[in-house]
């Protein structure tokens, strides 16, 4: 699949970094990354039955690869134990914006939950991209596949930029120590100014919280939204740590019950809602199931 501009995703929804500011973006972000011991505080496999994970060797070649990615991955449940199979798959370059991968990944594998409220995936929509989206370069066969794509644009010297990535690291049989994690970021942040560690902060809360976007609606989770969206935080949180630290101020204010969430509604009364970047989600809408399905029927009518 040939890389795209992340401003061609939602009408330019997503920050741009003028190419004279990539430099110096990257040295910012560079200094960011996380111990070790920080990402990897037990062995992120267990006893996982994924394929050995590699450790990229010193010897490891290829063409030129991107500095630094955010990525994102969904997964299904396979048989006979409904074991985590990647199902899909984004990378986004961090610095340029291009989107470098949209995939979805076919397991060749016996399918026995399809996780659709997290995943995003129906066998329709699993259906539609067997048949017609190969030859846009949006559809992989098999694990093998998935992380040959992946490496096509990483190496052992790429920042990974993800949001509690351990399980994406797992689906794709890695180990990989230049990562920032914008979960870790935030639950620091909080945890330090607290006193005390804190329970993780998820990308949707985050995400509406310091950059003012609403993801993970009706359909649930959008790889690709969320990839942007991780992208997207870390930048804000780099570029303007005040955000962070007046951000974490707040959660400290609302975890002692000095403060309550206090939104304004559409006729000017005020309401305490407890989690307010959910409340997009209403009562009676189709499910993501029904209206993922739907999606899919109508594009498959199409290519009839």
């Amino acid at each position: 699949m040939a890389p795209r501009m992340s401003d061609d995703i939602s009408g330019g929804w997503w920050f741009n970094i003028p190419p004279e500011e990539r430099d110096a973006a990257y040295r910012k972000i560079q200094d960011s990354i996380h111990p070790a011991s920080d990402f990897h505080k037990n062995n992120p496999f267990g006893n996982s039955n994924l394929p050995v994970p590699i450790n990229y060797g010193p010897n490891f070649t290829g063409r030129r690869k991107r500095r630094v990615v955010a990525f994102d991955c969904e997964m299904v449940g396979v048989a006979p134990n409904k074991r985590s199979h990647i199902c899909e798959l984004c990378v986004v370059d961090v610095l340029t914006g291009e989107v470098l991968i949209d995939c979805v990944i076919d397991p060749k594998q016996n399918i026995i939950d399809w996780r659709t409220e997290s995943s995003n995936m129906t066998a329709t929509k699993m259906r539609y991209h067997r048949r017609y989206a190969s030859r846009d370069g949006q559809y992989l066969e098999g694990f093998e596949a998935a992380r040959e794509a992946f490496f096509n644009f990483v190496d052992q010297n790429t920042i990974l930029v993800t949001h509690a990535g351990d399980n994406d690291l797992k689906a794709l049989g890695l180990v990989h120590n230049r990562i920032i994690n914008t979960q870790i970021l935030t639950k620091k942040k909080v945890s330090e100014i607290y006193g005390r560690n804190v329970n993780p902060y998820s990308l949707k809360q985050i995400t509406y919280e310091l950059i003012g976007r609403w993801i993970q609606g009706f359909d649930g989770h959008e790889c690709l939204e969320d990839t942007l969206a991780t992208r997207d935080t870390c930048l804000r949180i780099l570029k303007r740590p005040q955000d962070l630290e007046a951000w974490a101020e707040w959660q400290v204010r609302l975890l002692t019950g000095e403060e309550k969430r206090v939104v304004r509604l559409l006729f000017g009364e005020e309401e305490i809602i407890e989690k307010p970047y959910k409340q997009r989600e209403l009562w009676g809408q189709p499910t993501a199931r029904e209206r993922i399905d739907k999606i899919y029927r109508d594009k498959e009518k199409k290519e009839e």
